[in-house]
């Protein structure tokens, strides 16, 4: 039977928040796509003819195909592909976008794409001043989305997960078809739109914004981890494989997202692993299992937040997370810090209380 001593709950760690999930971008950041489509890879544009000004509005069939109406697709969108595109092919290059011309109002017109695109309405002045998401509406944008994703709609790149040599080196032969390269098509748009990363290498210079495939490191992803990714990407959720999420997963998640630089995508994680070891106020046997392993990771990757977390647990929670041996696999380094720690908090004033 487990004491009533290892059942003890911490008070929460002083100056840490994480029991609130971070909120995402995804709505603002589909709205910045539609005012930034032309720069952002559109592959159409209408030319309105009734306009008092020269007017072009910009944006990717993609979205419009998995998420406009019927009536909107048969008026603007139907045989308007003069480079005989298929829906599910994916672009080579980045040629000049289709031009269509159109007598319809170019306001109304806009407000139906930025329907389209965020699932809201209204000006902006009406957006700032009241909250209008509907949370279905919400629900259903993000399943579009998904749609978008999983069905390969006008795809302009590919993600290529490829194994270098170290990854070679221990692989048994039969298992060599698992290693091979795995291709993941994508679009340019939502890429650099929600990963800093890929945003300053789609819109610059380098190679890969000329080509239609972009290499990532297999040390650093794995195929599921860069699936979920991309589905945080499309959608703001972790829900590519309706699976639970793992400890481990978590952490591939946390490395892969570090690397392409989506922060809202690392916090998300670092809420997800803080929920798992109860806020930092528990020492169960989960936590003691968990925490010295979430230390390690924590203090290799420079992750503060969870890192503070755990040196908190280690020294306050001591005489529940010392005596097992996931605390002894620490390195020799941590578990002095977690010792100083600890006698840093001792005073003659609660000397006894501590060791009680």
């Amino acid at each position: 039977m487990v004491s009533e001593k290892k059942k003890r709950v911490l008070l929460p760690p002083p100056g840490l928040d994480l029991a609130n999930p971070p909120k995402d971008s995804l709505v603002e950041d589909l709205r910045y796509a539609l005012e930034h489509a032309k720069e952002l890879f559109a592959d159409i544009a209408w030319e309105f003819t009734s306009a008092l000004t020269p007017t072009t509005i910009y944006a990717h069939k993609a979205i419009l195909y998995a998420r406009s109406s019927r009536s909107f697709k048969e008026r603007f969108l139907k045989n308007k592909d003069t480079n005989a595109q298929s829906v599910r092919s994916m672009r080579l290059s980045n040629p000049d976008p289709i031009s269509v011309k159109t007598d319809t109002d170019p306001f109304f017109f806009k407000q139906e794409l930025k329907f389209f695109y965020t699932g809201e309405e209204g000006s902006e002045e009406f957006l700032a001043a009241v909250d209008t998401t509907d949370e279905l509406e919400q629900q259903k944008l993000k399943e579009d989305l998904l749609y978008m994703y999983k069905s390969k709609l006008y795809t302009d790149v590919e993600l290529v997960l490829e194994f270098n040599e170290d990854n070679l080196d221990i692989i048994e032969e039969d298992d060599e078809d698992i290693f091979k390269p795995i291709a993941i098509r994508a679009h340019r748009f939502m890429l650099s739109t929600r990963s800093e990363y890929f945003r300053r290498m789609l819109v610059s210079d380098f190679i890969e914004a000329r080509t239609a495939s972009i290499s990532l490191d297999a040390s650093i992803f794995n195929s599921t981890s860069i699936n979920l990714i991309l589905s945080f990407i499309y959608t703001g959720n972790l829900s590519y494989n309706q699976k639970p999420l793992t400890l481990e997963m978590c952490e591939w998640v946390w490395i892969g997202a570090d690397f392409l630089n989506i922060k809202i995508l690392c916090d998300e994680i670092i809420y997800r692993i803080a929920t798992k070891l109860h806020y930092f106020t528990c020492v169960c046997g989960d936590c003691q299992m968990f925490i010295p392993k979430v230390a390690s990771f924590a203090k290799e990757h420079d992750v503060e937040s969870l890192w503070k977390g755990c040196l908190y647990v280690l020294s306050h929670g001591f005489e529940s997370m010392w005596p097992h041996k996931e605390f002894a696999n620490l390195d020799e380094d941590t578990r002095e810090e977690v010792l100083m720690t600890l006698l840093s908090t001792i005073q003659c004033s609660n000397i006894v209380s501590i060791f009680k």
